[in-house]
Order: structure tokens, then C-alpha cells, then sequence
């Protein structure tokens, strides 16, 4: 299972990441259970996906739903999450809206003393419907004047959230002491993943014995530490490969791999191919289209 922090890159104008969602977009990633999906991620935005046709297994942290046509697929600042294919998924659309934090900070200051429930009131489940056609009408239709739409509608799901769905954090909430005991962990890996990562000494940073850390790393997120790391690596190491020129063996000191032939190996591991073979069949994929 791969993590990755998500550094939402939001679009020219408007203060959120929108995304078509499609099988498509499930190709090069497989989660343990053989079933295509995205990566895990999480990132301090909040994230809403509509599924239009099919249904997708939601997992947030250590709990998982299966989402079904015309429900929504809600995910907190701060938290693991993914989503994958189920055994009767059939054909698969939605749209992904990750509203920016800065945004919704700006739109409503006291946004962090609070977590978002979006079934609190299901009366505005069918508001927030409306509000994603016609962002997937805008979006099939753009033209010079789109985003200002857009942001509007924009405003209005963080006005259901903010009116409707806002649940207050108190000390014992689960959530709070989630991103508390928790996140400070993955920032750290997020932030150093390119250098040495071992075991050893990430334990020594948080002053925990190797085995403790690895134990408990283990049973908050269900994976052992050293795949999670490789994984990371993977992912970031993914653009590099399929979008730019540097060499293989520079992606892989880049991205923290310990040699190229580790990269090579673990690359091959998750994709099928080498790096070289996989870029290739990127441009050859591009130039055919």
C-alpha cells in the first residue's frame, strides 16, 4: 500500500484541484487485494468526489465504505486515504474537488476548530449534486469567463460545509488526536524522503526504540515502515520518469533510492517494467494519441 502527500497544484484561477475520474485513472496502481486504485495520499485540504457511475471502496485511515453511484466520497484535512475498484465496480466515473485550505482558511477563519460531517444534514446532499453538474457542465464547456463560475460555486459547497457539516474538534476527538499523535510522522518522511530513512534513525529522531517504532507504525497504518518509505519513493520518483529527461540513474539518487539498480528492482516490482521500458511506453502511448 502506497502514501503519498499530495502538494495540491490548484489551477489558474480557481482555489481548488477538480479532477474527471475515471477507470482510467486507476491503471498503474494496485492495492493489496489485487484491485486498481488511487494512491493513498492525504494532504490539508478537503477533498469531496461525486461517483457518477459504478461504486468505489472508500478507505479513510483504517476504516473503509463502498460508495455507490450519486453518493459522495468525503475526506478531512489531514487524513490517509484512498480509493479503489470493488469486485462489481463495472464502469467507473466521478468528478474529485479538493478545495483548497487557504481558501476555505480565508473563507472561514475558524475552520480548524472543526471537522466536516457531509451526511450531518443529508437535506443539502442534493444542493451539493447540483453544485458538481454544473461544475462537469463548465468544465466540458469552458471559455474565458468559466472560472469566475466556478469560484462561485465553489463558495457555496464551503457555505454547506461551513453552515451544515461543521462538527466542533474538542481535546478527546478522535480526529484531533489523529492529526496530533499521527501526521507529525509522515510530514517528517515527506520532508526528508530523499535521504537515508532507515529504520534506525527515524526511531532515534522520535526517541523510540526501532522495534517500537516499527510496531506501532504497523498498526496505525497498516503497512510496514520500510515499504511505506519505498513506496513514497516510488511515487515521487513516478513524474520524473514519464516527464522529464533526466537519466535513470539520477531519478534514483534524487528520489532517495540507494542505488539504481534498488530503483530499477522496486520499480519493476509495482509497474511490470523497468523505468527505461516504462518511459518508452509513455511515448509511445503519447505519440499514438
Amino acid at each position: 500500500m502506497e502514501y503519498k502527500y499530495e502538494k495540491v497544484k490548484l489551477e489558474n484561477k480557481i482555489p481548488a484541484k477538480i479532477t474527471y475520474f475515471n477507470r482510467e485513472l486507476l491503471n498503474d496502481w494496485k492495492s493489496d487485494r489485487g484491485k486498481k486504485r488511487l494512491p493513498v495520499h492525504w494532504h490539508r485540504s478537503i477533498e469531496i468526489t461525486m461517483i457518477m457511475k459504478g461504486a468505489v471502496r472508500l478507505k479513510v485511515v483504517n476504516e473503509e465504505y463502498i460508495i455507490h453511484q450519486n453518493e459522495f466520497v468525503f475526506v478531512n484535512s489531514g487524513l490517509l486515504h484512498t480509493v479503489e475498484e470493488t469486485e462489481d465496480s463495472g464502469e467507473i466515473e466521478g468528478l474529485i474537488v479538493v478545495l483548497a485550505y487557504d481558501f476555505m482558511k480565508e473563507s472561514y477563519p475558524e475552520i480548524d476548530k472543526y471537522y466536516f460531517d457531509l451526511y450531518k444534514d443529508d437535506t443539502q446532499l442534493d444542493h451539493i449534486r447540483i453544485i458538481f453538474n454544473q461544475l462537469i457542465e463548465l468544465y466540458e464547456n469552458l471559455d474565458d469567463y468559466a472560472y469566475i463560475k466556478i469560484k462561485a460555486l465553489l463558495l457555496d459547497l464551503v457555505y454547506i460545509l461551513v453552515k451544515y457539516c461543521a462538527v466542533p474538534i474538542n481535546d478527546n476527538h478522535k480526529y484531533k488526536k489523529f492529526l496530533n499523535s499521527k501526521q507529525y510522522v509522515l510530514d517528517y518522511i515527506e520532508e526528508n524522503y530523499n535521504e537515508d530513512l532507515s529504520l534506525e534513525k527515524i526511531a532515534k529522531e522520535f526517541a523510540v526504540s526501532p522495534v517500537h517504532f516499527s510496531r506501532v507504525f504497523y498498526k496505525v497504518f497498516g503497512i510496514h515502515y520500510k515499504k511505506y518509505v519505498t513506496d513514497f519513493r516510488l511515487y515521487n520518483a513516478y513524474e520524473d520518469v514519464i516527464g522529464s529527461d533526466k537519466t535513470i540513474q539520477q531519478i534514483a539518487l534524487i528520489h532517495g533510492f540507494p542505488n539504481v539498480k534498488s530503483f530499477i528492482r522496486d520499480f519493476q516490482k509495482n509497474y511490470g517494467k523497468t523505468p527505461y521500458q516504462y518511459r518508452m511506453l509513455k511515448k509511445d502511448n503519447f505519440s499514438d494519441n
